[in-house]
């Protein structure tokens, strides 16, 4: 009882502190003239406000340092800081108004302008005019040569971090925690250095195959820009396979339809020397902007842009006309539409995240099976005590009645870039550390263990992997390693450990992009056996380098785990043909005991001959009630789309039903096809279905409604997915 007063009286007196320190902060804040008014971001090294500035009268952005004592934190701020200022009193780039220290507070803060929304938003709700075109490539132009003349390079930029000022009339490049100094006397770069930026959708060849040094990637933001103009040209976003061969070919063999459209002289003397994947044959910006010179700009055609859903609401604040006793003029109304300077997550508080969710769902934006799978209803049960990259396990008591630890060592900046690594990986021996404190917790009985984009290797791998031996208690186990590098050898020593962990009854193994072949699948297959008490499974091996021969040993070790009965399986992007489709068949149809499915296999190459072999395992699995198959991006065709409505009409124990489809040239006849087998499933009670990029017209798509609605009488939850247009 002691010892508990004692705990709790320092918990109390720490939450005091931290409240002293947060009240003298804003009174800090204050005295400078800045009235807080709102979080909307909190990232690796930052927490993002908006505030209002009495003495100019305006809404301002806030990025409030976390932590002065943290030097990685402090470096990465710094930069960010030091970039803004290079460009600062330029319009066409975010700028900064102020700089905020007080040592004695442990504050920094930078204070930026406030921007009405970003340009994805803005494509969502408009479809832009040529001569509104015209005026965004003016101005991203101008942008640009404001990076180049001061040498700075993003890598990728994206729709999100490029923002929209309605008061100035103008869209900002923005977003600089990826962005680099380059050099051209910078002849030799370190072997750890990292070149990963950006958004891996516009990123340029260059960027993504990480040429070095970096001054070679001077044209990458051309490239990216190039792209993205091209979007708003063709008025939608490319399909993956057209992004890729963006990468690799000439504008128009990438995109055909460009030779049906109009403005060929902006098409050949703009974006064919922008999104071009030799960097030796793109434009500067500079002569670029002399090649604007043949159209012109009208930046006023901007002006009539809709920033918003609801007509009216594009003010961005108001402010009353009365003072108060200190003088200070007061916002009436604010409206704070996100903006970019951080993560493009967290913007909204908790109450209003699930007042945004209710909405959502009302109005059937859902794209996600809403049924979550069995490891996640597990963990929320659970007591569960979460650390993040800087946060040290130092010491057994720290966990005392937790169930669960989360390790958030994940390397990256942005959640929606997978592939944009920060500069700061985990250090393995803090992993171990945890670890070690965590098998000596016999009452910790799950563990999550982020590690995503760490550069772990072969050799952290084994490390990771002594220490995880340990953890004998750990029945529950979600071991995130997705883009590592750690190849079959590192998935070895991962297994090997694990084999040991004999009391796993739930296992969520993410490998993605982790250069794994034949017998990297044949370690972990021959580890799974020895997992006696294992029900589920969630395994991502997306976009790793195994071909049928690895699906079907992956298929025959599956075969032998007849407790499994929620498996999640992830094949991705590794070329599966119709053959390693069948191996894959041939094992699931002998998982009897199998009750929930999901099965994703997009950007393969199977066909109608894969297809048949997935639906007929289906009709053999009868046990199972929820069902997640992903074939986006494969050559199924109308015959494809017969076998697997077939097949999905014998499956009478499916409940719900999450059925993507997404450019498999399936046509209008082949969505009628899926939806007339759909109605002989008559015990569905959620159904999503995805038909996009098959060339399926606003009629085909009613259609398709129609014919299922009429007949699923048991439908509760229904979602059609259809191209936006």
């Amino acid at each position: 009882m002691y010892q508990e007063s004692i705990v709790k009286s320092q918990k109390q007196l720490q939450e005091q502190l931290i409240k002293n320190s947060e009240n003298l902060a804003y009174e800090y804040l204050k005295k400078r003239n800045y009235v807080i008014l709102q979080k909307i971001g909190h990232g690796c090294y930052t927490e993002t406000f908006t505030a209002f500035q009495a003495n100019n009268n305006q809404i301002v952005v806030i990025k409030v340092l976390i932590d002065m004592n943290n030097k990685e934190y402090i470096d990465a701020f710094t930069k960010e800081k030091n970039l803004l200022k290079t460009i600062k009193n330029n319009k066409y780039s975010l700028q900064i108004i102020d700089d905020l220290e007080d040592k004695n507070l442990d504050f920094a803060a930078i204070v930026v302008e406030h921007c009405d929304c970003d340009l994805a938003q803005v494509l969502d709700l408009n479809n832009l005019t040529f001569e509104q075109l015209v005026a965004l490539t003016f101005q991203l132009l101008n942008g640009l040569l404001v990076f180049q003349l001061n040498g700075i390079i993003n890598g990728g930029l994206k729709p999100q971090n490029i923002l929209y000022s309605k008061q100035k009339n103008l869209f900002i490049l923005a977003d600089f925690r990826q962005s680099q100094i380059s050099s051209q006397n910078q002849k030799q770069s370190s072997g750890n250095d990292q070149y990963f930026y950006g958004d891996q959708c516009y990123r340029s060849p260059e960027v993504l195959n990480q040429q070095k040094p970096p001054y070679t990637f001077k044209k990458a933001d051309v490239f990216s820009i190039g792209q993205l103009l091209v979007e708003v040209f063709l008025q939608r976003k490319l399909s993956v396979n057209e992004s890729m061969n963006l990468k690799q070919k000439s504008l128009f063999e990438a995109i055909p339809d460009l030779k049906n459209y109009q403005n060929n002289t902006f098409i050949n003397d703009i974006l064919i020397n922008m999104a071009n994947p030799n960097q030796d044959q793109r434009l500067e910006p500079f002569e670029l902007l002399q090649n604007m010179q043949k159209f012109t700009v009208n930046e006023s055609s901007l002006k009539n842009l809709k920033l918003n859903k609801n007509e009216g609401e594009n003010i961005p604040y108001e402010t009353s006309k009365a003072t108060n006793k200190n003088n200070v003029i007061i916002p009436i109304s604010v409206n704070l539409n996100r903006t970019n300077f951080e993560e493009s997550y967290n913007y909204q508080d908790n109450s209003q995240q699930q007042q945004q969710l209710s909405l959502i769902q009302n109005n059937n934006q859902i794209q996600k099976n809403p049924q979550p799978n069995s490891f996640q209803v597990v963990s929320k049960e659970l007591k569960r005590k979460s650390f993040g990259k800087f946060q040290k396990i130092t010491e057994k008591k720290i966990l005392n009645d937790c169930q669960e630890v989360e390790l958030k060592y994940r390397s990256v900046f942005d959640e929606y870039d997978i592939f944009c690594c920060c500069s700061y990986p985990v250090k393995i021996s803090d992993v171990t550390k945890a670890l070690k404190i965590i098998s000596n917790n016999h009452n910790i009985i799950s563990l999550i263990l982020n590690l995503q984009s760490n550069q772990i290797n072969e050799e952290g791998a084994k490390a990771i992997g002594i220490s995880l031996e340990e953890c004998h208690n750990i029945s529950l186990l979600n071991l995130i390693l997705k883009i590592n590098n750690i190849g079959d050898q590192g998935l070895k020593n991962i297994c090997l450990s694990l084999q040991n962990c004999r009391n796993i009854t739930s296992l969520n193994l993410d490998l993605a992009y982790n250069g794994i072949h034949e017998d990297g699948i044949n370690y972990f297959g021959q580890s799974l056996q020895n997992f006696y008490s294992i029900t589920n499974l969630s395994l991502n091996l997306e976009n790793n380098n195994f071909s049928a021969e690895g699906v079907k040993i992956l298929g025959t070790h599956l075969e032998q785990q007849q407790n499994i009965s929620f498996l999640d399986l992830n094949l991705g992007g590794i070329k599966i043909n119709d053959l390693g489709a069948t191996y894959l068949g041939n094992s699931l149809q002998k998982c009897q005991n199998i009750v929930s499915l999901s099965l994703n296999l997009f950007n393969n190459n199977i066909g109608e001959r894969g297809v048949k072999a997935i639906g007929t395992s289906l009709e053999q699995c009868q046990n199972i009630s929820s069902l997640n198959l992903k074939l986006d991006w494969n050559k199924i065709g109308v015959e494809g789309v017969t076998c697997i409505g077939t097949s999905l009409e014998k499956c009478q124990n499916i409940q719900s039903l999450n059925l993507s489809l997404n450019m498999c040239t399936i046509g209008t006849n082949g969505g009628n096809i899926i939806a007339t087998s759909l109605q002989k499933c008559q015990y569905i009670t959620s159904l999503t279905l995805s038909v996009k990029d098959n060339s399926i017209d606003l009629i085909g798509m009613n259609q398709i409604r129609q014919k299922i609605t009429q007949k699923c009488l048991r439908l509760k939850s229904f979602l059609l997915i259809g191209d936006e247009n």
